[in-house]
């Protein structure tokens, strides 16, 4: 299962269980990033301090299996989710988050109205990002999501290698050094990007850390409707003689 989901998708919930008939049930529920808040399947009865819903376990080739596909609301609010699943033996947990529409990125399309650029395989140690506007038929698109990735092979040295963004200025963004406005990852409990202000403007910065095989990181405005204003980033890739390959897309939409 991906663990990343905008609102209004669909999360598939199933497992196998072993040492269980198929005539028993398990426990599921959903809590949400206010865990005051628990929403529950379709079809549960959550009066107060009843949360869960029995599932029947159901016979399979593979074995007794239970599932259920949750839709996630369209009002739901970003951040960490936890399912829990009550199998008698143990108390099951996975977690996902609910990120912004605009914050995943996905393969290039073709409307007028959104262009994706991408960047693939990049083994220079500096690179320079321009980001322009784009004209299409019907419109001007400006730079809305700079989202990047660092591959190295080399095991055991990923924390030797590390990515540096700053800006033309050369103000850090994203790096190890103690000056720089995001230096560890964003991920925390309830959380999956941090508010960080550059030039006066707010953005959602996301990173995964320095110490992984693959080292991500995503900026985009706080604001919904709005543009990446810094116009000249420089991405550098900190590290000796281990081989890299830099990864980086660019989202550009039409403004409301």
């Amino acid at each position: 299962m991906k663990d990343e989901f905008v609102p209004g998708e669909t999360v598939a919930i199933n497992g196998l269980i072993k040492n269980i008939y198929y005539f028993d049930s398990v426990s599921v529920k959903i809590e949400t990033p206010d865990v005051s808040k628990i929403s529950c399947f379709a079809g549960q009865q959550c009066g107060l301090g009843n949360t869960e819903k029995k599932l029947r376990v159901q016979e399979t080739v593979q074995g007794p299996k239970f599932s259920w596909n949750y839709k996630i609301p369209s009002t739901s609010p970003v951040g960490e989710y936890k399912i829990i699943v009550d199998t008698h033996f143990a108390d099951l947990e996975k977690k996902f988050f609910v990120v912004d529409n605009l914050d995943v990125i996905g393969k290039q399309e073709t409307s007028t109205k959104k262009i994706i650029e991408k960047f693939n395989r990049i083994s220079d140690n500096e690179i320079s990002i321009t980001l322009d506007d784009k004209s299409s038929e019907e419109s001007v698109l400006v730079p809305r999501v700079l989202q990047g990735s660092l591959f190295t092979s080399a095991r055991g040295e990923e924390s030797n290698v590390n990515l540096r963004i700053t800006t033309n200025d050369g103000q850090c963004i994203v790096g190890q050094d103690s000056n720089c406005l995001v230096s560890e990852s964003t991920r925390k409990p309830g959380e999956i990007y941090s508010i960080v202000s550059i030039d006066d403007v707010n953005y959602k910065i996301r990173y995964s850390g320095n110490d992984v095989r693959l080292e991500k990181f995503s900026i985009v405005p706080e604001e919904s409707n709005s543009q990446i204003d810094v116009e000249n980033w420089k991405v550098e890739v900190i590290k000796d003689e281990q081989p890299t390959r830099f990864y980086y897309k660019v989202s550009y939409i039409a403004l409301e």
